[in-house]
């Protein structure tokens, strides 16, 4: 798809979007009910996106544990923990570097993003701590995918709340409702 073509359907949906919205408004529905609706597409949206986490996982999984213990020989295997450190130290690198945010985004700030930013989760550095996190679970790292996932759902919530125009008080609720989600995915729940 060229980019003029990409711009003019990304217009056409963003038009259409405008007029299922004002359409909404007229029909003058309850906004529990608009917000269970669209709660439950964050929650659709989230428990994709964790199904796509554990995927990672599993590949991290098969690149740096499964495929080396069955392709390595013996003195291979003292050249891979060498490796594997230098591949962690670049990953740590890479996050740093295209997050863009000195700390981390991990559950309390999507708690000061609700409490203190209308519910605003900045996108790119989740996603980068996101794929980080698969491939330190992956390849075998110390830590856990309930916190990944739960700020993975948060932001889901977050953006679309934010790509769907509803108010700062409405994408706060979205934003629980994606790291509920989240949560829940974690568990299979």
């Amino acid at each position: 798809m060229s980019g003029t073509h990409a711009r003019l359907t990304a217009g056409r949906i963003e038009r259409a979007w405008g007029r299922a919205l004002q359409w909404l408004e007229k029909r003058d529905w309850d906004e529990g009910a608009t917000l269970m609706i669209f709660g439950a597409l964050v929650g659709l949206v989230t428990g994709l996106a964790v199904f796509g986490f554990y995927r990672m996982i599993d590949l991290a999984n098969l690149l740096f544990i499964r495929l080396p213990a069955s392709r390595l020989v013996r003195i291979a295997h003292a050249l891979y923990q060498p490796v594997l450190t230098a591949a962690g130290l670049w990953g740590a690198w890479f996050v740093i570097r295209r997050s863009h945010v000195p700390d981390g985004q991990n559950v309390p700030d999507e708690q000061l993003a609700v409490a203190k930013r209308d519910g605003n989760i900045p996108t790119r550095p989740v996603i980068a701590r996101t794929v980080a996190s698969a491939i330190t679970l992956g390849s075998g790292g110390s830590a856990g995918s309930e916190g990944p996932v739960a700020v993975l759902g948060a932001t889901v919530g977050a953006a679309l709340g934010k790509r769907l125009r509803f108010q700062p008080r409405h994408r706060k609720i979205l934003v629980g409702c994606g790291a509920a989600a989240g949560i829940a995915g974690a568990f299979n729940a």
